[in-house]
């Protein structure tokens, strides 16, 4: 769309343009589903029934949708790393009260008990 100043109206080719851009964002939103190819023309079809706000509703959602599904092998392997830390850190916990209950044990052999 062109950079228009406030004092002009917007124009009948603005809408087309604008229009225009939003179904091509729908179009590779839907098609970048993880959906069978039905299901995506079934979509598609629905979309051509909805009105002005539906459609930039449904954009949203899809948006939402694919950064989720972009993010979510990043989150498991994120999680995936604090659980391993997780673990080294509560063994080597374990070892060092191990290692510290040794040492007393130790002393104690040192000093008889009467």
């Amino acid at each position: 769309m062109d950079d228009k100043s406030n004092n002009q109206p917007i124009t009948d080719e603005d809408l087309k343009q604008a229009a225009a851009l939003v179904g091509q964002k729908l179009a590779v939103l839907i098609t970048s589903l993880n959906i069978s190819p039905e299901a995506k023309t079934n979509l598609a079809g629905v979309v051509t029934l909805m009105n002005e706000k539906q459609i930039l509703e449904l954009t949203n959602v899809l948006e939402n949708l694919m950064a989720h599904e972009a993010t979510k092998d990043l989150d498991e392997k994120l999680e995936q790393q604090v659980k391993d830390i997780q673990e080294k850190y509560a063994a080597k916990v374990k070892k060092g009260n191990d290692d510290a209950m040794s040492a007393i044990l130790e002393i104690e052999k040192q000093f008889p008990q009467e």
